[in-house]
C-alpha cells in the first residue's frame, strides 16, 4: 500500500515538475524577445506537452505491443499550421524530451532545461564574437511573419480581415477544404504587427487564429 502511494505521489510530482520546466523554457525565450513564445497557445503547449509525453512514456514502458501501436497512432499526428521558425520547432522537441526524461530521471530534464536556457547566453559571449562564430543580430530589425487562419464560415469577418491585410506583403495563401480554413502568411514589421495583432484580438478565436514569428539569421 505504501509502495503504491509513493509511486502515485512521485508520478504526480513528475507531471507537475515537467509542466513547470516546460513553462520555464517558454517564459525564458519570451523574455529574450521571441514573440511567438508570447502567444497564449504557446504557453498552453509549454504546460501540457511535456506531461502528456511523460504519461505516454510511462504507459508504454513495459508493453512492446502497446509501444508499437502508440508509434503508429502518433505517426498520423501533424501540425495543421506549418511551423515557420526552426527555433520554435526545436522548442517543441525540447518539451517532448523534458517529458521523456522526467519519466526516467528528473535530473536529466533539469540538466536539459538549464542547457536550453543557457545556450543564448553562451552565444552572446564576447569570445565567440571574436572568433566570428556568431553574428550579432538585432531582433528589432528582423523580418516578422504573421500566420493568420480564418474560418470561412463567417464570410463577413473573412472579407473584413482580408481587406485589412491587403496592404502587407503576402508570402503564401492556403485553403483547407476539409476544415474550411484559409491560411495567410504575410510579411510585417514590428510596429505594424502590434497594430494588426490588437485588431485581430477583437475577433473570436473560433473565427481567427494567428501566430507571429521572427525570421532572421539569428534563428
Amino acid at each position: 500500500m505504501i509502495s503504491i502511494f509513493s509511486e502515485t505521489f512521485y508520478l504526480i510530482f513528475s507531471i507537475i515538475f515537467a509542466s513547470f520546466l516546460g513553462f520555464v523554457v517558454n517564459v525564458f525565450y519570451q523574455k529574450l524577445g521571441y514573440e511567438w513564445a508570447e502567444n497564449k497557445n504557446q504557453k498552453i503547449i509549454s504546460l501540457i506537452l511535456a506531461p502528456v509525453v511523460l504519461i505516454i512514456t510511462k504507459t508504454i514502458a513495459d508493453n512492446l505491443a502497446l509501444s508499437l501501436g502508440m508509434i503508429g497512432a502518433l505517426s498520423i499526428v501533424r501540425f495543421r499550421n506549418p511551423v515557420k521558425s526552426p527555433l520554435e520547432l526545436v522548442i517543441y522537441f525540447v518539451y517532448i524530451t523534458i517529458g521523456i526524461s522526467s519519466g526516467v530521471n528528473i535530473l536529466y530534464s533539469i540538466i536539459l532545461t538549464l542547457f536550453v536556457i543557457s545556450v543564448p547566453f553562451i552565444l552572446k559571449l564576447n569570445f565567440l564574437n571574436k572568433f566570428k562564430m556568431v553574428n550579432n543580430v538585432n531582433i528589432e530589425s528582423g523580418n516578422y511573419y504573421l500566420n493568420i487562419e480564418l474560418n470561412t464560415k463567417d464570410n463577413k469577418t473573412v472579407m473584413e480581415i482580408e481587406n485589412r491585410i491587403k496592404e502587407f506583403k503576402l508570402i503564401s495563401k492556403f485553403f483547407n477544404k476539409e476544415n474550411k480554413i484559409v491560411s495567410y502568411v504575410i510579411a510585417i514589421n514590428k510596429e505594424n504587427s502590434k497594430d494588426l495583432l490588437n485588431y485581430l484580438e477583437n475577433f473570436s478565436s473560433e473565427v481567427v487564429n494567428y501566430n507571429l514569428s521572427i525570421q532572421n539569421d539569428g534563428e
